[in-house]
């Protein structure tokens, strides 16, 4: 019979997937709170905008005027954070998936 138990590493795909959602999502929550705490500058206000710039694309596409119109935006808020996480999220796992596989290959070749 073969054994039931899982292996740890089998699964190095869905780890780092978990990984860079969490991390995604911490971002977001570091960017708002960053623009809720810090003292006002035109410097915080200007990071604040390249922050939340990708958020701002994604959430285009699911109200095209709406947010400055003023109609219709119910939801908005929340397409623009999902939008932060998800772009969060991908910059997050390039760069596990690029520290990860250095990782690797660096002990691969010592064995």
């Amino acid at each position: 019979m073969m054994d039931a138990q899982p292996n740890k590493t089998s699964h190095p795909q869905s780890l780092r997937l978990l990984r860079s959602i969490l991390l995604g999502v911490a971002t977001v929550g570091l960017i708002t709170l960053a623009a809720a705490k810090l003292p006002y500058s035109p410097m915080r206000d200007e990071i604040m905008d390249y922050a939340t710039a990708p958020a701002q694309v994604i959430a285009d596409f699911f109200y095209p005027v709406a947010a400055r119109s003023g109609m219709h935006v119910r939801y908005w808020t929340l397409v623009f954070t999902a939008s932060g996480a998800f772009f969060y999220s991908l910059v997050w796992f390039c760069v596990l998936s690029l520290v990860g596989g250095n990782v690797m290959t660096r002990q691969a070749k010592k064995r």
